[in-house]
């Protein structure tokens, strides 16, 4: 017999017992099975304890052992989710066509029967501010004491005008007349950048409302621009991504999708993120535009997606709330809802919160996308929620805006 070829057979039989138990160990610890932890850091010095990997095995497993033993009693138990309470409820006059403006606890809401409001967070009490020619839309941006939002239909109804309005003093600085968009306008130090109807990004200057320079693209612009370092990208119905240097301009790359691009990309460290009515979901490289990966939902994607840490967040026509692996494009999980989300979910600490056609919020585990919690309301919600001062703020079709309130949010 050739004992040593039976000796190393049964080193690699332990050896795979082994790491059968190493598996099961990290298994265990995701679902706090103490027991089966404590058990697989019993078994695998026992069958591994000749090979080098069995050090670091026995380690790690002891570690999660220690660690499941002591979560099962209590030690290092997380407090469990407090559910949002509705501390109050508004039923404005007209719909809610975006998300508010938030600047020092205040709500600036535009309003589609062409006034202007400013709610208190803390209470849902709000007033007319001022009444604005045109019927605004989209979400509006505060920038030193200033907001600047669109107006549909004015002077002509193919037409739009970008307003600047003075928080103090209640009146409009300035309005420049923009073929129609849907594009949201942002503001960076003393530019403003928005995309048009007639396929061009403009920079204008905050004070004046002057075109400082713009750069044309193929077909209507209604993505909305987004800024990292010194880039600005933006989407087009042409279905591709542009990549523009703040200052000039000038085009620095360009990506092509295989259809129109709505929603404004999203950035993080040095890859930006931009969805596709093609259902595609792209990741590039912020600096050259190389593709690093694709991620294909079952339905066309409308909202921007949300970064945080190493997951990418994003709702999709298909009904379902995806969490990916930001690095490499991997599903962590999906969450189907009732209905379509075409809004950017938001994240506070360990949560992400969403909201659906199906006129529910939602409330998940970003690791795990458990549903913690759920409210309904009365109307279908397309408006991206929005956390303020603690204060969770949802906008409904019914015409309502809610507040939700836990300690801790």
């Amino acid at each position: 017999m050739n004992f040593k070829r039976l000796y190393l057979s049964i080193i690699e039989l332990a050896d795979r017992l082994g790491s059968l138990l190493f598996a099961s160990c990290c298994l265990a610890t995701s679902y706090g099975h103490s027991a089966l932890c404590a058990l697989s850091a019993y078994c695998v010095p026992l069958t591994l304890v000749r090979t080098r990997r069995a050090m670091c095995l026995t380690a790690y497993c002891l570690l999660l052992a220690t660690y499941c033993v002591q979560s099962s009693s209590g030690v290092l138990a997380q407090e469990p989710f407090q559910a949002p309470a509705l501390v109050w409820k508004v039923k404005l006059k007209g719909p809610i066509l975006s998300p508010p403006a938030v600047h020092e606890g205040m709500l600036y809401i535009p309003m589609s029967n062409q006034k202007l409001y400013r709610m208190d967070v803390r209470n849902g009490r709000y007033e007319d501010i001022s009444k604005v020619n045109g019927v605004a839309s989209l979400t509006p941006q505060v920038y030193a004491g200033r907001l600047f939002f669109m107006l549909d239909g004015q002077p002509k109804k193919d037409r739009r005008m970008l307003a600047a309005f003075d928080l103090k003093k209640k009146k409009t600085l300035w309005q420049k007349p923009l073929l129609n968009t849907w594009s949201t306008p942002l503001l960076h130090e003393t530019t403003l950048y928005t995309g048009a109807e007639d396929g061009y990004v403009y920079a204008m200057d905050i004070e004046t409302g002057d075109t400082r320079w713009r750069f044309q693209t193929k077909r209507r612009i209604r993505s909305s621009p987004v800024i990292s370092d010194s880039l600005l990208f933006i989407g087009s119905d042409d279905n591709h991504l542009y990549a523009l240097h703040t200052e000039t301009g000038r085009l620095v790359w360009s990506f092509e999708t295989g259809g129109s691009i709505l929603a404004a990309p999203a950035v993080a460290e040095d890859a930006v993120y931009t969805v596709s009515y093609d259902q595609n979901l792209y990741c590039l490289d912020q600096h050259t535009g190389k593709l690093r990966w694709t991620f294909k939902a079952n339905g066309s994607l409308y909202a921007t997606p949300v970064v945080s840490s190493y997951r990418i967040f994003l709702g999709s026509n298909d009904r379902n709330l995806y969490c990916l692996d930001a690095r490499t494009g991997r599903l962590f999980w999906r969450y189907e809802t009732g209905g379509i989300i075409r809004a950017t979910p938001v994240l506070h600490e360990d949560v992400v919160y969403m909201v659906s056609s199906d006129r529910h919020v939602y409330a998940a585990d970003i690791v795990t996308g458990r549903v913690l919690w759920q409210y309904e309301t009365e109307g279908s919600i397309t408006v991206s929620p929005v956390i303020v001062d603690l204060t969770l703020l949802v906008g409904s079709e019914d015409r309502h805006i809610y507040a939700f309130r836990k300690s801790g949010m």
